[in-house]
């Protein structure tokens, strides 16, 4: 029996784990990933938390940078911004 389920790409690595586990205990017999074409913006997701990284070393280089009390006191406001 084949059955087609579709999945959220951020979810493969519970999906994996899931689905081997199934495997092991002789539920599943194999398993095949299709990644559709809609599911490619993950690599726009790594381009951009990887510009994020690069320019934050490069602030860092310059000096810019917060004290641990300065981010602590952004994300209070960030957060209570959100209730």
């Amino acid at each position: 029996m084949t059955i087609k389920i579709n999945f959220n790409i951020t979810n493969h690595k519970k999906l994996l784990g899931i689905v081997k586990w199934l495997k092991e205990i002789g539920l599943i017999e194999s398993f095949q990933l299709e990644p559709k074409e809609e599911q490619q913006p993950v690599k726009e997701t790594d381009r951009f938390i990887a510009e994020m990284i690069k320019k934050g070393e490069e602030n860092f280089t310059k000096g810019n940078v917060y004290t641990q009390a300065e981010v602590e006191q952004k994300m209070k406001v960030w957060m209570d911004s959100k209730k």
